[in-house]
């Protein structure tokens, strides 16, 4: 059940009443089979979303039929618990005292919410996968139903891994192909020392731009570990979407591999800036730290079926890129998400991917983004990739459609750097701001600034503030204005037409 809540949190006024949540509940057959359990369901209103599905029903079902006389007993009563609702702030509470269900809200909810409440979804899958719940089911579900960024906090899907963490020995040997997109020998032999951190044996294919950079880059290659090096010429634009998803194609799809490691050419590789240099480490120090963290990596995939992908965490240091999401992206990903019947959750804010194009995954989590087909009006596949985002923003999306979740990982040392940069970082941005990180990000959203440091930016966020009733009403009204003056340009576009 749900304690009675003055004001009602879904609507910041009124009560929300006490009431029986409703993904649990036994009827008498004596109710079950009255005229006024029919008469409720009958009078049921629409419920498009799950606001109107509390609102019009959960938290009014228990009133109503106690006002009917009816008796209602919770099997596990928040009042027992030392909070509200125990289903989502206190689950190893109920786990203790035998209950047998889980409510998923914990693991999809907002983070900055479940934060608030030290609600911890890592510790909640470790917690059920002792109780012998189907994790491997669990996680395939919220991949294909929880935006990956929201999932990837709320789960707790962030390694940090070191040499030191590697097993003995190793559970499982995958065959592996190692995916090089190099712009010619010069990001060949950045990354080579990068491949001396993947166990043998494994296969190399690399594409260049050009043939007669085909065996130079071959030596480079061949004086490693790899059993096999193969290079492809594969003409591509700077992001290499040709490269991987055509050029590469037959390896992505390779039945024979379990595992793909992915490394392309980067301005970064070779950036003497703090930045660039700081984001190369960074990375490839997390990804391929040392054959003990791809070793440890890999023993990730053997006992997750369900892992998709792993790639670094966004690196923050000496880069802006907090808050950026989609940016230009966001259309054409929408277009090619509908086309492919994406249907997992993405908005245009938060976003996750790897930065650089250096990952691991499993092949079978990329196969729908090997089916992806240029538009006719499209120059190249990777052209269609890259106005979506391409393998930086679409991997995980990609994957979790397949119902594979992702990973980010990120090696002790850079997570010590991180965590000292960003808490000092947080709490700067938190002087002027009370409250929690979530009333203080609420608060921000509802100020709606939008970079505009004029007399006219400063009155919309006071109006946001303080009369949202009469923006609302001047939001409208420019509008309707826009639409107007918007009238002799839909007219000449029609007449063009012919209509």
């Amino acid at each position: 059940d749900h304690a009675r809540e003055v004001p009602n949190p879904f609507t910041g006024s009124g009560v929300l009443p006490y009431h029986l949540q409703s993904f649990w509940i036994a009827v008498r057959r004596e109710m079950l089979g009255s005229s006024r359990w029919r008469e409720y369901w009958a009078a049921l209103p629409e419920m498009p979303g799950y606001f109107d599905a509390v609102l019009k029903h959960e938290v009014v079902f228990t009133e109503h039929f106690a006002e009917a006389g009816y008796i209602h007993q919770a099997a596990f009563p928040s009042a027992g618990y030392p909070s509200d609702h125990p289903a989502l702030f206190n689950v190893d509470l109920m786990l203790d005292d035998g209950c047998p269900l889980v409510k998923r809200r914990p693991l999809f909810h907002y983070p900055p919410f479940l934060d608030r409440h030290a609600v911890i979804g890592r510790e909640l899958i470790a917690r059920i996968a002792r109780e012998d719940y189907p994790v491997e089911v669990v996680m395939h579900d919220l991949a294909r139903n929880v935006a990956p960024r929201v999932l990837i906090a709320d789960a707790g899907l962030v390694d940090v891994v070191g040499e030191d963490d590697a097993p003995e020995v190793p559970a499982w040997t995958p065959r592996v192909t190692v995916i090089l997109n190099l712009g010619g020998p010069a990001a060949a032999t950045a990354l080579r020392a990068a491949l001396t951190s993947v166990p043998a044996p494994y296969r190399v294919v690399a594409t260049v731009p050009r043939q007669d950079m085909v065996d130079e880059v071959a030596a480079i290659l061949r004086d490693g570990a790899a059993e096999d090096v193969e290079v492809r010429v594969v003409p591509s634009g700077p992001d290499f979407g040709d490269a991987l998803w055509v050029g590469c194609r037959d390896v992505l799809v390779d039945p024979t591999r379990d595992l793909i490691v992915r490394l392309r050419d980067d301005p970064c590789l070779y950036g003497r800036e703090a930045g660039a240099v700081y984001l190369r480490r960074h990375d490839l120090e997390s990804l391929l730290g040392g054959p003990g963290v791809v070793t440890r990596l890999y023993e990730g995939f053997h006992r997750e079926p369900g892992l998709g992908a792993v790639f670094p965490v966004r690196a923050h240091i000496g880069r802006a890129v907090a808050g950026l999401g989609w940016g230009e992206h966001w259309g054409p990903a929408q277009q090619l998400f509908e086309r492919m019947g994406v249907r997992v959750p993405v908005d245009p804010g938060p976003s996750v991917g790897p930065s650089i194009g250096a990952w691991i995954a499993r092949p079978q989590a990329l196969a729908l983004l090997t089916e992806v087909t240029a538009e006719p009006e499209d120059d190249s596949l990777g052209e269609t990739l890259a106005r979506a985002g391409g393998d930086d923003l679409l991997l995980a999306p990609f994957a979790a459609e397949r119902g594979y979740h992702v990973r980010t990982v990120l090696s002790p040392q850079h997570a010590a750097i991180a965590h000292s940069s960003i808490d000092y970082a947080v709490d700067q941005l938190s002087t002027t701001l009370p409250g929690y990180p979530l009333e203080q990000i609420q608060f921000l959203h509802r100020v709606q600034w939008d970079g505009n440091v004029s007399v006219r930016g400063i009155l919309k966020m006071y109006l946001n503030m303080n009369r949202p009733g009469l923006m609302q009403r001047v939001r409208r009204a420019a509008h309707a204005a826009r639409r107007v003056r918007d009238i002799p340009r839909r007219l000449r576009a029609r007449v063009r037409r012919g209509r």
